[in-house]
């Protein structure tokens, strides 16, 4: 199959950087990727050796000048290697979807105004089987922000949480129905789209980002990937020995063991002050002034 149409869809020829990468490890360690049957990379364990050596979407060319052109070539060529020497070092010749290019003047939405303290680009989003997409987009004051996206998905390779989408395939968009559309209609007919990007730079303009994102907070937040994976493994785990003891219990049957019941103090005079606190530095305020002080101040300085 052609480089091109690895994806399952043609690409431009300028949509794909030919680049290597040098992957070390000792004896025994697993690659730790999934590949697709055009060599295509849809997974990478974040503990392995592959871990931000590859990433989703990449085109395996060759390893260590010999060329590939299938996994179980591929398997063996990697088995051979990783168990000659006590360490090894691969050499990868692959083929990199491009993300991110530089973008036009024409390709900025007519009568959007550049805002100072931003840069401006164009984000190349592809849809490859086998990986998920992922992606939260929300609108506020007329932006369509990037609310989230997850580490290992295809968002993750093109888009930051806090960029602003300002175009989506040429077509301003500044609702969340009007660019979740045009996205999904893309993808499925293309394999891939183009997004005007907006994102910010300075402080200013980040914190502004940063309120934008803040306004709603019924996104719900992420589970991290590692956290992930530990469940899973240690589902596998119980899943596997169903009559595993515990190496240490946590209840204590002696009673000469357990301690005696602290007695806690209050104070008669302690007083309970609620302070306001809110997350988002952009609306702090200042603590009120005790009423004591003003008093003071009312009544002016003491005699003399």
């Amino acid at each position: 199959m052609a480089a091109s149409k690895a994806y399952g869809f043609p690409l431009p020829s300028s949509y794909l950087d030919t680049t290597n990468v040098q992957i070390q490890g000792e004896k025994g360690s697993p690659i730790g990727i999934r590949l697709t049957v055009a060599l295509v990379v849809t997974s990478v364990e974040p503990t392995s050796i592959s871990h931000l050596k590859l990433q989703l979407g990449d085109i395996i060319q060759s390893v260590n000048g010999q060329k590939i052109e299938t996994r179980s070539q591929f398997a063996e060529i990697f088995t051979k290697i990783s168990t000659s020497t006590p360490t090894f070092s691969m050499d990868i010749v692959i083929l990199r979807p491009v993300t991110v290019q530089p973008v036009k003047p024409c390709q900025i939405p007519r009568g959007y105004d550049i805002v100072a303290g931003c840069k401006y680009h164009l984000g190349i989003l592809y849809r490859i089987p086998g990986c998920r997409l992922s992606l939260s987009i929300k609108a506020y004051m007329s932006k369509i922000y990037v609310t989230k996206t997850e580490e290992g998905t295809l968002a993750a390779l093109t888009l930051n949480i806090g960029d602003t989408i300002l175009d989506v395939e040429g077509q301003p968009v500044s609702t969340v129905v009007d660019a979740s559309e045009l996205l999904y209609k893309t993808l499925k007919s293309k394999g891939f789209v183009t997004l005007v990007i907006e994102q910010p730079v300075e402080v200013v303009n980040r914190n502004i980002v940063r309120q934008a994102l803040t306004a709603d907070k019924s996104t719900e937040p992420t589970i991290p990937k590692d956290v992930s994976i530990i469940c899973k493994n240690e589902l596998k785990r119980f899943s596997s020995n169903p009559d595993l003891e515990p190496v240490k219990e946590i209840m204590k049957s002696d009673k000469k063991s357990k301690r005696e019941v602290g007695h806690v103090t209050v104070s008669d005079k302690s007083e309970d002050v609620p302070i306001a606190c809110d997350g988002n530095p952009n609306l702090l305020m200042p603590v009120p002034t005790p009423n004591f002080q003003l008093q003071q101040s009312q009544q002016g300085p003491p005699p003399k």
